[in-house]
């Protein structure tokens, strides 16, 4: 049970952020390049997986993604 938990303890600090709807919606800027964690942390993402994923073009999709919510529900 420990190293399940473990596991997904893991797999949350890897791709939780892609996730996480309410600090994408409270982020100021997402355009801003100096907006910080969300930013680094999908680029790093892009660095770690870079075989399967650019992190700059995750970081534009997931802006996008933070475009229609905002949209959506403010």
């Amino acid at each position: 049970m420990t190293d399940r938990f473990s596991l997904l303890k893991d797999l949350n600090s890897r791709f939780g952020f892609l996730l996480d709807t309410k600090s994408s919606l409270q982020a100021p800027n997402l355009d801003d390049d100096n907006d910080t964690t969300l930013h680094t942390q999908r680029l790093d993402f892009g660095k770690v997986y870079h075989a399967d994923v650019n992190g700059n073009e995750l970081f534009q999709e997931v802006y996008d993604c933070h475009l229609l919510l905002k949209e959506r529900y403010q």
